[in-house]
């Protein structure tokens, strides 16, 4: 009578055991997406930034925003680093406006998806004028 009862638990315990032992999958790279946008002078609304390119700087990653400035960028599976958004406003060949963001200002990494919605770029910054060397003479190595 005592071994049926034992037989009768550890039956019971087998077939009341039904968890699922398996491990949960890992997570994929991330995703970050938005639409990159620049102010123009004069007019009220944003313009799309069409052709932006959007990368994660150090990396192969990269993506190019859409006719209407909207991006996808794939692939990230670091919390740490940034996002490197360049247009070209003028269609020259050459970035005009860029912005950096922080990987981790915005929760971006392994297993996130974040949309940032309007990513504004500001133009970049310009130097005009000319360099006197005349505050350096006597230094080391150059002329005076």
């Amino acid at each position: 009578m005592h071994r049926h009862l034992v037989w009768a638990t550890a039956l019971a315990a087998l077939l009341g055991c039904t968890r699922d032992l398996s491990l949960p999958p890992l997570p994929s790279p991330g995703t970050v997406n938005g639409r990159v946008v620049y102010a123009v002078a004069g007019q009220t609304l944003p313009v799309a930034a069409a052709g932006a390119k959007v990368s994660l700087v150090g990396t192969s990653l990269a993506a190019s925003a859409d006719s209407d400035g909207r991006f996808l960028l794939s692939g990230i599976a670091q919390s740490e680093g940034q996002l490197l958004f360049q247009v070209d406003s003028r269609g020259s060949g050459v970035f005009d406006r860029q912005r950096v963001i922080n990987l981790s200002e915005i929760g971006a990494g392994f297993g996130r998806q974040v949309g940032l919605g309007d990513v504004t770029v500001g133009q970049n910054a310009q130097m005009h004028g000319r360099v006197i060397l005349g505050d350096r003479v006597g230094q080391p190595g150059l002329p005076g």
